[in-house]
């Protein structure tokens, strides 16, 4: 995927996301790339935000069938 992704500025991102078949399952790698007007803030959120649709949301509705979204926010994401 490509475009902006809500970032101010003058900004363009490119979005790939690769799947590898591995002996216990399928590894999902997301890689985000970002030319342009960025500020270290907007890194932090962006991280936190792909954390959260990864490591929460795509998880919760993998392991437990549980579709998060508006008005069903999981808790909070922590890095360990």
């Amino acid at each position: 995927m490509e475009g902006p992704f809500g970032m101010g500025g003058l900004c363009h991102s490119v979005v790939t996301y690769t799947l590898e078949l591995q002996d216990s399952g399928t590894l999902l790698k997301v890689s985000h790339v970002a030319a342009g007007e960025i500020d270290e803030d907007a890194k932090g959120l962006y991280t936190a935000g792909w954390d959260d649709l990864i490591k929460g949301r795509l998880v919760a509705l993998l392991e437990r069938g549980e579709a998060l979204g508006l008005g069903r926010e999981p808790a909070p994401f922590r890095n360990a």
